[in-house]
């Protein structure tokens, strides 16, 4: 999914929870989730579900743009089995300086969203935008 700029309007929304990566609600297991946001500014990340709901993501964001640093985010869409969304979270959100005339400059950070047990029970996939 390349996207330098995004509104965050519910057609727009909508059409990048279509090309993202789902994974069942139930299900233990890694969803990678690979972003070149152009300029040389990427992010990857990779996220875990229990059982319970808890949502648990290393993202690491990486800067090979040797002028501009950004500030990169991402949220977790709950949906439910008729793909409409039911849950989302605040935004995560990281930044990172510029290159430096290094090769690239990289942050890693770890985060934890809890999906509610009242929207876990209507749960069929979730989305990491």
């Amino acid at each position: 999914m390349k996207t330098k700029h995004v509104v965050f309007n519910g057609f727009m929304v909508m059409a990048l929870i279509v090309s993202a990566i789902y994974v069942q609600a139930d299900i233990l297991g890694p969803v990678n989730v690979k972003d070149r946001l152009g300029n040389g500014w990427h992010m990857q990340t990779e996220t875990y579900v229990s059982d319970n709901g808890l949502v648990s993501g290393i993202t690491k964001v990486t800067n090979y743009n040797n002028a501009f640093g950004f500030t990169g985010g991402l949220f977790v869409v709950v949906l439910d089995s008729q793909m409409r969304p039911i849950y989302t979270s605040p935004m995560h959100k990281w930044g990172i300086n510029a290159a430096g005339f290094s090769k690239k400059r990289e942050r890693n950070a770890t985060w934890t969203e809890q999906i509610p047990s009242v929207i876990l029970e209507d749960a069929a996939t979730i989305a990491v935008i």
